[in-house]
């Protein structure tokens, strides 16, 4: 809900200082899957990191893979805490785009005065597809449209 609030709060200020402020400026940045830590990292904030996950914190992480098909039922504790990083760091290795890359679409965005920048094909697929079909947007079938017209997936390399 924040992200979402601070778009549309920005996407309002682009008119008004358009009429009010013309010596402002707003840049609406929307990223798709860019190579970063942000997976591993949010994790370690709140003591969630797979390294230092109680038993507890684990069980429920396994419950919550199941519930999204992987089968890690079987798996020992130690066996999950080595699969959750794994995912995370499959996650920022296997971007379509490095953080590097991103930060230049964006600061050229913002120097070009454009604001609205999306950074990535996935970017550009999820924005084109719920500006199509938006009362799908949140349908399960929408994902499998993203999928197919996306270039980001787990593990998919550069």
């Amino acid at each position: 809900a924040a992200k979402f609030a601070v778009k549309g709060f920005s996407e309002a200020l682009v008119n008004d200082f358009r009429h009010n402020a013309p010596h402002l400026k707003v840049s609406v940045v929307m990223p798709g899957h860019i190579g970063t830590g942000i997976a591993i990292n949010s994790a370690r904030i709140p003591g969630r990191g797979p390294k230092e996950m109680s038993d507890d914190q684990l069980e429920a992480a396994r419950q919550r893979m199941e519930r999204a098909g992987f089968a890690v039922g079987k798996a020992s504790n130690e066996e999950l805490r080595q699969g959750l990083q794994m995912i995370g760091e499959m996650f920022r290795d296997g971007a379509p785009m490095t953080a590097a890359e991103a930060a230049r679409i964006i600061l050229d965005g913002v120097r070009n005065e454009r604001w609205r920048i999306l950074v990535g094909k996935d970017a550009e697929a999820l924005d084109r597809l719920v500006r199509e079909a938006p009362e799908e947007a949140y349908e399960p079938s929408f994902m499998d449209k993203l999928l197919e017209q996306s270039t980001w997936a787990i593990g998919q390399t550069r």
